[in-house]
């Protein structure tokens, strides 16, 4: 089992819904998920809007950087959890060319068979 986490750290993380912020939502979602997970899955994580600001002076940077920040490969609960928790609400939103590159880690991983 292969599993790409894809964290939005885009400014609108900042936002308190019902619940909480969303950003503490979401790292308490996916912190829950991977520990549901199989012992022998493969994990990584991949994180966009971390870098910049939301200004627009800052948009293009911000949009520029989807990084691997924990590539897809066994679980050390530790790491991954710092990795994930090392994130703030920052810049925009580039969702779109987040799961392009996702789609391209898994077809070099040859993970992902497209038909």
């Amino acid at each position: 089992l292969n599993v790409l986490i894809i964290l939005d750290s885009s400014g609108s993380m900042a936002e308190n819904v019902p619940g909480g912020q969303k950003m503490a939502i979401a790292k308490k979602v996916i912190a829950d998920f991977v520990n549901d997970l199989p012992q022998r899955a493969k994990v990584g994580l991949m994180v966009y809007g971390h870098k910049g600001s939301n200004n627009a002076s800052q948009k293009q940077l911000s949009c520029q950087s989807i990084d691997m920040v924990y590539p897809v490969s066994e679980l050390n609960k530790a790491q991954f959890s710092s990795t994930l928790n090392s994130f703030s609400p920052t810049g925009w939103t580039p969702i779109a060319d987040s799961l392009k590159k996702a789609k391209d880690i898994f077809r070099r991983a040859h993970c992902l068979q497209l038909f």
